[in-house]
């Protein structure tokens, strides 16, 4: 459990963030530049790193190079060509398609939009 003083330093560096963040985003709609945009992505990146602490790092980064492997695998079987621009595809619809089981295709994809 951690103690008092790591809750403040908490606060503190959530509350930095949040008005780094509050800054970053007046300036944006004022200017409406690149560089005020990747302010906000920068803020925003402080903010959340800041909420999770240092032990949500290894997770989102384990959650975020599984995603990457399961989409490039979605994108060598050529998933993505099966997806409709307008309208929408069922997995059932999908896993046809490319000769796949529906359970596999539901963990490799998002839901698809339903109509």
């Amino acid at each position: 459990m951690a103690d008092d003083n790591t809750h403040v330093k908490l606060d503190e560096e959530l509350k930095a963030a949040a008005t780094e963040l509050g800054s970053a985003l007046d300036t944006f709609t004022s200017n409406h530049d690149d560089v005020s945009r990747k302010d906000i992505v920068r803020a925003a990146k402080r903010v959340l790193a800041s909420a999770r602490g240092p032990n949500g790092f290894w997770m989102e980064d384990a959650l975020e190079m599984s995603r990457l492997g399961a989409t490039h695998l979605f994108q060598v079987w050529g998933g993505f060509g099966h997806i409709p621009d307008q309208g929408a595809i069922s997995f059932a619809e999908l896993t046809k398609k490319l000769d796949a089981e529906t359970s596999l295709i539901g963990m490799l994809s998002p839901p698809p939009p339903s109509t």
